[in-house]
């Protein structure tokens, strides 16, 4: 990439435009923009996903919820205009948990949907283990999200885009 500025098909963009766009995406992507309605939507989607891949018994909980202070705090003065920046957070990252019940074919299912969400997530972890004979597996999924305080999101213009064919799956 040129570092005065990028090419695109139609028009030339500078990096600070380029910079905004991508911003502007990520905020589309998030689920919310304060604690209450991101925890919210987070346990629906996680609770939905898990029915609509037909897991039993999908039991999400949320973990913890951690404000992310900007690295630069330091350089804005406490008083005057910049003391608003200072104190600014620059996201809040919520973390989650879920565990359910199923099938080889409904936990690989839930892991290609929720792998497939536009939305803003980080997989920290995925366990499946084996429980009784017959093939039933017990799945727990922690993840993470992230939202602006006071940033509310337009609609995703990213469509599902899963990184692997469900094909890949199969053994």
């Amino acid at each position: 990439i040129c570092q005065q500025a990028v090419r695109c098909p139609v028009v030339l963009l500078s990096i600070r435009e380029v910079l905004d766009v991508e911003l502007a995406d990520s905020f589309d992507r998030m689920l919310g923009g304060e604690l209450e309605s991101v925890d919210s939507t987070l346990r629906v989607l996680l609770a939905n996903l898990a029915g609509a891949s037909g897991l039993k018994a999908p039991s999400v909980s949320i973990m913890r919820s951690v404000v992310v202070e900007s690295p630069a705090k330091r350089t804005f003065r406490r008083s005057g205009s910049q003391r608003a920046y200072r104190d600014e957070p620059d996201f809040v990252e919520i973390g989650a948990s879920m565990q359910a019940m199923g099938g080889i074919e409904e936990v690989v299912g839930f892991l290609y949907r929720l792998d497939q969400e536009p939305w803003l997530k980080r997989i920290g972890l995925v366990r499946i283990d084996p429980q009784g004979s017959e093939g039933a597996l017990r799945l727990v999924v922690q993840l993470s999200t992230i939202f602006v305080p006071g940033q509310t999101p337009g609609e995703p213009r990213l469509e599902d885009s899963p990184r692997w064919p469900l094909e890949r799956y199969q053994g």
